[in-house]
């Protein structure tokens, strides 16, 4: 409990807080939620004051040249249309990112331009192209340290590896060894602690959700799971029985 002057007992009283709810729409046409706090004399019930918080609805998917793009379009339409997140892709370069299968793709933002930016989360897709920037080593650091969603499939946790977030951390990846093609495709040695590898479909650690990329289902189950989706354990096994049957 908040404490503060009561207007009418004209003393120095504890306040109780009822929370409302509601969304707004700012003026570059984004939802933006907000936690509206209003704090009560816990002995009169005199209103005394508010605070309107605003919460950002952001996702950020970062999204490359060669990223496999089939294991996260499942993610976010759930998260766009059932939890109602603003997906925001960021890329490196405001040019066409023409992804694994063929489809093209337009950043919404650079990653440049989002560090200051309060998000719900960040996922990355897997793919050929390891280029990391020290941009998005320091967005990957400033989700985590919010703990906020950190969501990486496939290949996609090799850019966590870098930023050194799985340290000490659980984790899965599709890189399940080291192989000569890596070696030749990256042009370094392991980056992955090993130590902290498990060789599971997806892993859960704290805001820290990893899978392997044919566990794009799996993978879109836990996030769901993370952000409260499912109202209890079977309605998720229910999730997971309806679209791998």
């Amino acid at each position: 409990m908040a404490n503060e002057i009561c207007p009418k007992c004209g003393a120095l009283k504890e306040l109780d807080v009822i929370v409302n709810e509601n969304e707004q729409t700012d003026f570059n046409g984004n939802i933006v939620k907000i936690k509206t706090n209003n704090f009560y004399c816990s002995s009169c019930h005199t209103f005394v004051k508010s605070e309107d918080i605003k919460q950002n609805n952001k996702i950020f998917i970062f999204i490359y040249d060669g990223m496999a793009d089939f294991e996260i379009t499942l993610i976010t339409h759930i998260l766009g249309t059932d939890l109602g997140k603003e997906i925001v892709t960021i890329a490196y370069e405001n040019h066409i990112i023409k992804s694994l299968s063929g489809l093209e793709y337009k950043p919404k933002m650079l990653v440049k331009d989002v560090l200051a930016e309060i998000a719900d989360g960040l996922i990355i897709p897997g793919g050929w192209n390891g280029e990391l920037k020290s941009e998005l080593v320091e967005l990957i650091e400033n989700i985590n340290s919010q703990g906020k969603l950190l969501g990486a499939i496939c290949g996609g946790p090799y850019f966590l590896a870098k930023a050194n977030i799985l340290q000490s951390r659980k984790y899965t990846t599709s890189m399940i060894e080291w192989t000569e093609n890596y070696k030749q495709q990256y042009e370094e040695f392991d980056p992955f602690p090993r130590e902290n590898f498990v060789n599971e479909r997806v892993v859960v650690n704290e805001n820290l959700i990893t899978a392997q990329g044919v566990a794009f289902i799996d993978f879109a189950c836990e996030i769901c799971d993370w952000f409260k989706l499912f109202k209890n354990k079977d309605e998720k096994e229910q999730f997971l029985k309806t679209l791998k049957g």
